[in-house]
């Protein structure tokens, strides 16, 4: 599949968004004709000349009025008023408050570790290329550590959770009663602090204070030794970097999802 943007032709065949630069890959239903051969970054119909707006299919699940969502103490939910009803945490796994640093987990690992390489990944047999699969995603699995510790309404964000949260969120660095970290601001002007903690490569804690790296659900693009994560810094965020499985990371639960559509101009 080639990024209609960028010309990148490195994704998977269910992507639904470009790696490198972002853009939609999902061809644009007019809806008003319902022509649908349009080109991702078309802005008007070639049929019938109806403005065109870009879907994004991602998945959230909408607790109805009344419902509570079980979080553990300390933490509180949060919605941002992003279109697909997607709540987020107030706190990390491991954490009670938004600024504590909370604990580091290997992708589809749901406990700490002393060390964090490939001796001690528990899904390969000592090396990235002898990584077991675990699925596309494992965002509400078994593999989730979100979902385990914090229960059924809890996961770890999927990719397009990420993109929702890069791309309708204004990104701020700041710093939270000493913290330094990100700061995203939705559209209803609620926020979350992500502490900038760092991750763990071996035994090393990298980068803590100056970076904040928050596992993502998916697996990476090229092989089932990487992993996506959202990382920021001072004046810059971006939602798919990749880094290895075996290393150490901040997890940032939201709810768990169910199909939806997010619709909106990209």
């Amino acid at each position: 599949m080639k990024c209609p943007n960028c010309n990148a032709t490195d994704h998977q065949p269910e992507a639904k968004f470009c790696l490198h630069c972002g853009a939609s890959l999902i061809a644009i239903r007019c809806p008003k004709c319902e022509a649908a051969n349009h080109n991702p970054k078309a802005r008007f119909c070639l049929r019938c000349g109806t403005q065109l707006v870009r879907t994004i299919n991602t998945s959230v699940n909408v607790f109805g009025n009344g419902t509570p969502i079980f979080t553990p103490d300390g933490v509180e939910a949060i919605n941002l008023g992003l279109p697909s009803g997607s709540i987020w945490a107030s706190c990390n796994v491991g954490a009670t408050k938004p600024e504590n640093i909370g604990d580091y987990y290997a992708w589809g690992v749901t406990e700490e570790d002393e060390q964090y390489d490939w001796s001690t990944y528990i899904h390969c047999n000592g090396s990235a290329n002898s990584c077991r699969g675990l699925g596309q995603s494992i965002s509400g699995t078994e593999y989730d550590v979100a979902h385990i510790t914090w229960g059924k309404d809890w996961q770890i964000p999927t990719l397009e959770q990420l993109y929702e949260l890069h791309h309708l969120c204004s990104y701020e660095w700041t710093t939270l009663n000493g913290v330094k970290g990100g700061k995203f601001t939705g559209p209803n002007g609620n926020s979350i602090f992500l502490p900038a903690a760092g991750y763990y490569d071996g035994d090393d804690l990298t980068n803590y204070g100056s970076h904040g790296y928050y596992i993502a659900g998916t697996q990476g693009s090229n092989y089932d030794g990487r992993c996506y994560i959202l990382s920021f810094f001072n004046g810059y965020a971006h939602w798919t970097n990749e880094n290895y499985r075996c290393n150490g990371f901040s997890v940032r639960p939201v709810t768990k999802p169910i199909k939806v559509w997010i619709r909106g101009d990209e």
